[in-house]
């Protein structure tokens, strides 16, 4: 019977179905910008896959600005501009994900 037990926990004797949780406090002001896209991450929330939905976002974006422009809805000399337009509301994008939270 012990043996048993034994096979079913995990790498160095844990049980496999336990979890950690983790909390991630994210700053005022990355709070903030996602506000701006509608997002409100909780203390559970991953950065990866808030990050990861953000770039969705700004990925449908662009590709709807650039559809855009082959609809011909604004001359291509303006595109490169909305394009840095677009850019400026997704500066989270290119900021290190290690800074999105604080350690309380």
């Amino acid at each position: 019977m012990e043996s048993r037990a034994r096979r079913s926990l995990g790498p160095g004797g844990r049980n496999p179905l336990r979890c950690t949780v983790v909390a991630y406090h994210y700053t005022p002001e990355v709070l903030e910008e996602l506000g701006r896209h509608g997002a409100a991450p909780h203390d559970g929330s991953d950065p990866q896959m808030v990050r990861d939905w953000l770039s969705a976002v700004y990925k449908v974006e662009i590709r709807a600005l650039k559809a855009r422009l082959l609809r011909r809805d604004f001359p291509q000399a303006e595109y490169a501009d909305r394009v840095r337009l677009l850019r400026r509301n997704y500066v989270l994008l290119s900021i290190p994900l290690e800074t999105w939270t604080r350690k309380v």
